[in-house]
């Protein structure tokens, strides 16, 4: 298979002039720096050297702010350089907002508020102060917006004075810490969720055998796709897990850094939970094929440019363009070609390479970089399962079938 896979393609913003936190909601883009190996002469007398690198990812725990770039004529260059590490201290939940739903009116019926109340209640739950109509979904708002919300809506402006505090704990919304996937660190880039199931079932994902290829990328301006990182799935059999066993299948496979920063983020409320029974399906870790071991030829790689120290601006992630196989207007989710040709795969990943190394940036193929700054203090012990709601990627656990 050949994919085009869409995540979010948005540049984090620091929080103050030189930190940013832990990611709790959307997944977004970093362009970091980092020491990693590349491939110079490509196409010539290929040699595999180490430098320090910028480049474009997902990396959602912190990272320090090297600096601030000037303004470019185009919004697609970045605005900042970051410098990646992790504290696992990091809270594994967050409380950040706030939304009114149907699921707060039955939590607000649990706590006995009285039926004429609630009632009136019924009648905001789709207004538009609380929900959008166009994304089908109740807004997410601050406390004051939330607060002023509620004390203007007719009928009820009495009632926030009275039950507010009872209103206020039904409507949180607590998020997870965000996972890292693709992880590009390391000894090898691993893929592990992200799409590898709809609401009730698993998706062509979770069927990917070696030598497939994924395009990791975001659409800009609605028609073009633009690539952070070529994925290419290596001959070491994927792991087959599901939440409740993850903690005994993947863990001794994987390095404690990356098990810390992506699965217990992902599965924090399953921790600790013994059922270990190896399920016949479910989600499937996969490992990438590197430069090393390459699979046709093929290997997994990142856009990446030299690191310099007094560059002012750093560089777009390159359009790719291959008709048939790349949707330029695909916004979300994923394009899968099945073509059971390996050739045909290897001549697409080529076309890939080709348009990354002719894009006008000298840009090269980063292809190993190393696991960021652990700075978690020596004492800290992950916490038993947490209870968690939100943005979670995960489904329930009975739309899971872990029998043998």
């Amino acid at each position: 298979m050949f994919i085009q896979f869409l995540h979010g393609g948005d540049e984090h913003k620091p929080e103050t002039q030189d930190y940013i936190s832990w990611n709790y909601l959307e997944h977004k883009r970093k362009f970091i720096k980092i020491q990693g190996e590349y491939i110079s002469n490509y196409y010539n007398q290929p040699e595999k050297k180490v430098a320090e690198l910028n480049l474009w990812c997902e990396w959602e725990p912190q990272s320090v702010v090297i600096k601030e770039f000037e303004c470019s004529q185009s919004k697609l260059f970045p605005k900042y350089l970051f410098n990646p590490y992790f504290d696992l201290s990091a809270s594994l939940t967050k409380h950040i907002d706030y939304s009114f739903s149907e699921k707060v009116i039955k939590k607000l019926i649990s706590l006995g508020i009285p039926d004429s109340i609630i009632n009136n209640m019924r009648n905001i739950v789709k207004d538009g102060e609380f929900y959008d109509s166009e994304k089908q979904t109740p807004k997410r708002l601050s406390l004051k917006k939330f607060e002023y919300a509620f004390k203007n809506i007719t009928n009820v402006s009495n009632v926030f004075s009275k039950y507010k505090e009872q209103i206020l704990n039904a409507s949180k919304n607590y998020y997870n810490r965000q996972n890292t996937d693709p992880f590009i660190f390391g000894e090898n880039f691993n893929y592990f969720v992200c799409r590898q199931n709809s609401k009730k079932s698993f998706t062509k994902l979770t069927e990917l055998k070696a030598g497939d290829v994924i395009l990791f990328g975001s659409n800009k301006n609605k028609c073009d796709f633009i690539l952070d990182t070529v994925f290419v799935v290596s001959d070491k059999p994927p792991i087959i897990y599901c939440p409740t066993n993850f903690e005994h299948t993947v863990k001794k496979e994987i390095s404690d850094e990356y098990y810390n920063i992506s699965f217990v983020s992902a599965f924090s409320k399953f921790l600790n939970i013994q059922r270990i029974s190896q399920p016949n399906k479910g989600f499937k870790l996969y490992f990438g094929a590197t430069y090393d071991n390459p699979i046709n030829g093929m290997f997994s790689f990142t856009p990446v440019m030299l690191h310099e120290k007094n560059s002012k601006r750093g560089f777009k992630r390159p359009k790719i363009k291959i008709e048939d196989h790349i949707k330029d207007r695909l916004n979300t989710n994923f394009f899968a070609t099945a073509l059971n040709d390996s050739e045909k795969t290897k001549k697409l990943w080529e076309e890939t390479v080709k348009q990354v190394l002719t894009d006008g940036q000298k840009l090269l193929l980063g292809t190993k970089f190393a696991m960021p700054i652990n700075k978690t203090k020596p004492d800290y012990q992950i916490p038993d399962n947490v209870v968690v709601s939100g943005n979670s990627c995960i489904p329930e656990l009975d739309e899971i079938d872990d029998d043998n």
